[in-house]
């Protein structure tokens, strides 16, 4: 089965959209729930930060196993499987007591992050041409971005409000939304869920050589795109951790939830407007901009400022670097790696997103406990992603001047 075209296209896009809506959503108030729920069990800090590295950790080595299955049942089944585990945990935490039954609960969840995450972007470039996958990427993670804005503030005031059980009943229900949408999207070669694959893909034969050197020219432009993607999520992971340092010590009319907000707004904003430059070819333009624009939200958090307006200029910069950069290398996927590995590949990015940001929780902690001021943490790494964003802007500088040669 070919791409879908016209309003069947436009259909099954929407509705990936609003099941992307809800899933991240969760998945966005789980992060700041966790904690604070195995706390409420006695649990200290560290095993409060454990349980967010092992969801991600067993998250990752559950994409091993479950993201080859897309060939046997199919994008859509395995998507709607990743949909039900978040549903099921949201069912199962209210009844957990202890550390041990949350962690399995988790467990249950990790099932989604494995496997909904690259999919959700696999199955948005397989409803649309060419000429529009840029466009749709970013209005994709226009959806994701709108999430993290709205989802755990709604959450919490809900949870405030009625109670927690309250609060995991509507995680159970945005879970059963994404899923009665994912059931109604027409993806291409999943119509019976078997024979072709996932989006048509022929079935291949297994590879014997290494995970890169599948791919073209020994998958070095791959390997280019994680080393990117590591980047950009560690510094996603200071900002998500760490910004609530910055923001307390350097402005008090402006608190972590609101600054974290306003980084949101700067992911739908470049969301909307990156992608029809990507459509046009411009990633070697906008990728180093991107990097750039994060680097300097990060130094801004190193900065003291007197004013609302300084940190929300730099949570809007962070969050324009961070969705541009991702929406790069998705771009960079989708148009260079051959259909039979864009799963792969896509999986590969989103292990990398989730290491990323995983080492930053601890790596960064560290670096704040040895370093002589707080700011000097933000400063540092804000001066190596501008640097980075030179690297990179130079290496792609040089490889169109040897492809010109």
């Amino acid at each position: 089965m070919g791409k879908q075209s016209g309003k069947g296209s436009t259909r099954s896009f929407a509705l990936l959209c609003v099941a992307s809506f809800f899933m991240y959503g969760v998945n966005n108030v789980m992060i700041s729930l966790a904690p604070l729920a195995v706390m409420g069990m006695g649990a200290s800090a560290a095993a409060a930060g454990f349980q967010g590295t092992f969801f991600i950790v067993f998250a990752i080595v559950l994409r091993t196993v479950l993201m080859p299955l897309t060939s046997r049942i199919g994008t859509k089944r395995l998507m709607i499987l990743g949909a039900a585990s978040f549903a099921a945990a949201s069912a199962l935490f209210p009844f957990c007591a202890t550390y041990g039954a949350f962690l399995t609960a988790r467990a249950v969840q990790a099932a989604g992050l494995a496997v909904f995450w690259p999919l959700s972007v696999s199955s948005v470039v397989d409803v649309s041409d060419a000429d529009n996958v840029g466009r749709r990427l970013g209005i994709s993670r226009f959806a994701t971005s709108a999430s993290m804005a709205v989802g755990p503030y709604a959450a919490f005031s809900l949870g405030d409000a009625m109670g927690a059980g309250w609060l995991y009943g509507a995680l159970l229900l945005a879970s059963c939304l994404a899923i009665v949408a994912l059931a109604a999207c027409k993806l291409p070669g999943d119509a019976h869920g078997e024979g072709g694959g996932a989006s048509g893909k022929p079935r291949a034969a297994r590879a014997r050589r290494g995970a890169l050197a599948r791919f073209e020219g020994g998958g070095l432009w791959l390997a280019g795109v994680l080393l990117v993607t590591l980047v950009d999520s560690a510094a996603a992971g200071l900002v998500m951790h760490f910004s609530a340092i910055a923001v307390g010590e350097f402005d008090g009319s402006l608190n972590a939830a609101s600054y974290l907000s306003l980084y949101s707004i700067g992911g739908m904003i470049a969301s909307l407007l990156l992608g029809r430059a990507l459509d046009r070819g411009k990633c070697a333009i906008v990728l180093p901009a991107c990097i750039a624009s994060f680097g300097l939200g990060v130094l801004q958090l190193g900065l003291p400022h007197t004013s609302f307006a300084g940190l929300a200029v730099g949570g809007v910069l962070a969050g324009v670097g961070n969705m541009g950069v991702a929406l790069c290398c998705m771009d960079i996927i989708t148009r260079r790696a051959p259909l039979r590995l864009r799963d792969t590949a896509l999986g590969y990015r989103q292990s990398c997103v989730d290491i990323g940001i995983a080492v930053a929780a601890t790596a960064f902690g560290a670096a704040f406990d040895a370093a002589p001021a707080n700011y000097v943490v933000f400063l540092a790494w804000g001066a190596i992603m501008l640097c980075f964003a030179a690297a990179v802007c130079a290496n792609i500088a040089h490889a169109a001047r040897k492809q010109r040669g």
